[in-house]
């Protein structure tokens, strides 16, 4: 209504149907409720428009921290969704509900409040292949306590992917993650690592390309 309101050089009205502000409310309405993921505006007759949009669905969470476990509460975070657009506060949820990423935003200056609604994780581009692969291994990982729960990523261009047994794995993110999936799939096919039960390892370090290391605790 406000886009609407008043006219072009004191002379067009802006709600005249052939001149009114497209662009100007489609862009407005993409900044004032972030949850919206696209807007269409339409003439619906002459003297009506018609605005429909799409809304952002949550495909995990953006947290502060990482300071909370499986079996607690996921402490201060936000929805994401599959592009690692952050767009609305999360409830607290126990357990594992969404997996958890942590770090990847640019924060300068920091926004106001705490609130980090609006705010890019990666570029789109990045976090749709981290996450892809991080879906991946699902067929790689065979039990639930092999699942990832958590995804820090650091400034320096890491991923350090928690699993629910508190294992962890390494990659880079500018790596060939078809070819850090096949390593870790032979690595825990061999033989030597198929003596290894879930709870005696630390991590499995993925950087390196061929050359896979990982430590016991």
């Amino acid at each position: 209504e406000s886009k609407l309101s008043g006219s072009y050089a004191y002379l067009f009205p802006k709600a005249n149907a052939l001149l009114y502000p497209h662009g100007a409310i489609v862009a407005d309405v993409l900044r004032a409720f972030p949850r919206i993921k696209t807007a269409e505006l339409a003439l619906s007759d002459p003297s009506a428009v018609t605005l429909t949009v799409t809304e952002r669905m949550p495909f995990a969470l953006w947290c502060e921290t990482n300071e909370s476990a499986a079996d607690t509460k996921t402490g201060n975070c936000y929805f994401l969704d599959e592009g690692g657009f952050i767009f609305g506060k999360a409830p607290d949820f126990t357990g594992n509900v969404f997996l958890r990423y942590v770090g990847g935003v640019a924060l300068a200056p920091p926004p106001p409040a705490g609130n980090f609604i609006g705010i890019q994780m990666l570029t789109a581009d990045e976090f749709k292949k981290l996450s892809a692969f991080i879906i991946s291994l699902k067929d790689i990982l065979s039990s639930a306590d092999e699942a990832p729960v958590t995804v820090a990523v650091s400034d320096e261009g890491d991923a350090h992917i928690t699993l629910q047994n508190t294992s962890y794995l390494l990659v880079s993110r500018g790596q060939d993650f078809a070819a850090v999936r096949e390593n870790l799939r032979s690595v825990l096919g061999s033989e030597e690592f198929k003596r290894v039960s879930g709870d005696q390892l630390d991590y499995i370090d993925l950087r390196f390309g061929d050359k896979v290391y990982y430590k016991l605790k």
